[in-house]
């Protein structure tokens, strides 16, 4: 069959014919993007649903949170209440329960859980600690972690919480930097690094009037807005652009006269935005495993000049080469960050060559269909190991 461009050849049966449940974020961004996704139709969020969209649509057995989203009842509100509690107790992290509680029958009962993000992992860890849910074969993509290993008020906690993650039989990483702090710092042997990638179908290069020099976005905690700028300030010629968070907007109240602040805008209009820049600046504060990355990479499939940080995912482990498809400088620099970018806004030339290895980049190494593809496989070789008899290859 054809998706988006892509083809996929199914040479063999599925591994995941006995069933696998996806439990992801219900964010309004999730939601509000899954009918089209699961339809194949081009939307920028299918990166967010790690494979489900291809996966159902085959026909197999894959189910997920998303789809069928109910709000939480009175009963998962109470229950919260009594476990957010339990949780200041005990002083270490809960992450989001209502999330997952109503989802505990399929949690229980599944040949393979897939989940994402520390929100979800941690209330699944806390209620097969007490009892509540078996452990079942498990890959878990973790994003920050360590940090959320930090959060812990009563560190003697941690012991036992490391044992129950030692116990999943994958955690996958997209951050070598994280991967490798988890395993060096603390202790876990079955976390892997892979690669993200980015729907290279979908952000690729668009000829259109560009109407503002330097385009930034982002509203995760660790996005480095303030060092940004200080580099408008150093650079008022040029235009500046930033995208972010309402909450994040609100600190960023002293910005100069060159530099526009826009809030929340929908992931549908963000392509356009990036046709319309010169650059992109993506300046992170330092952290195990974020970036900026998910940007870069879709900036970098546009055939985009971006300056970012070698922190985070950035670190080590993807193809990122400095000074030939992105440029990396130090973070919480801001005369570093100021010079990169006033050397490509003086260089239309360097700009557009760098632009076009990005985009080679992203293609050969970064598509979201390889990505998919390793997470598959990484899935089948739990189901495999498992014992689970109708484990065959996946291949795209």
């Amino acid at each position: 069959m054809t998706l988006q461009g892509h083809v996929y050849k199914e040479n063999h049966v599925h591994a995941f014919q006995n069933g696998v449940v996806y439990i992801l974020p219900p964010t309004d961004t999730r939601l509000g993007a899954v009918k089209d996704v699961m339809e194949g139709k081009p939307r920028p969020e299918r990166y967010l649903f790690y494979g489900l969209d291809y996966l159902a649509r085959q026909g197999l057995n894959v189910t997920d949170n998303i789809r069928d989203y109910r709000p939480p009842t009175f009963f998962t509100w109470r229950a919260l209440q009594i476990y957010r509690l339990f949780i200041k107790t005990i002083g270490t992290y809960g992450g989001a329960l209502e999330w997952v509680l109503p989802h505990r029958s399929s949690c229980a009962s599944t040949r393979l859980l897939f989940v994402y993000s520390d929100r979800l992992m941690f209330p699944l860890i806390n209620m097969r600690r007490t009892g509540l849910l078996p452990r079942v074969p498990t890959v878990y993509i973790a994003m920050g972690l360590p940090e959320k290993f930090e959060q812990f008020r009563n560190k003697s906690r941690l012991p036992r919480h490391l044992a129950e993650f030692g116990r999943l039989e994958k955690i996958i990483s997209l951050s070598k930097t994280q991967a490798d702090t988890l395993r060096n710092n603390y202790g876990l042997t079955n976390v892997e690094f892979i690669c993200d990638g980015v729907d290279t179908g979908y952000f690729m290069p668009i000829d259109t009037v560009q109407d503002v020099d330097v385009l930034s976005i982002g509203a995760d905690p660790f996005r480095d807005f303030k060092t940004l700028l200080n580099v408008a300030t150093k650079l008022p010629s040029l235009s500046f652009r930033i995208i972010t968070s309402r909450s994040i907007a609100a600190t960023l109240a002293d910005s100069p006269a060159n530099v526009e602040v826009l809030i929340d805008r929908p992931m549908g209009e963000i392509r356009g935005y990036m046709a319309r820049c010169q650059l992109l600046a993506l300046p992170v504060r330092d952290n195990t495993y974020s970036g900026a990355t998910t940007v870069l990479l879709q900036a970098m499939s546009m055939g985009k000049a971006v300056v970012a940080n070698p922190v985070g995912a950035n670190k080590e482990g993807y193809p990122f080469i400095d000074g030939a498809n992105c440029l990396m400088v130090r973070p919480g620099e801001p005369e570093a960050l100021a010079a990169a970018v006033h050397s490509l806004m003086d260089n239309a030339a360097r700009r557009m060559a760098m632009g076009e290895s990005a985009r080679r980049t992203s293609i050969r190494a970064l598509d979201i269909n390889g990505f998919h593809k390793r997470l598959f496989t990484v899935m089948q070789d739990v189901l495999s190991t498992s014992s689970c008899p109708s484990a065959k290859t996946v291949t795209h």
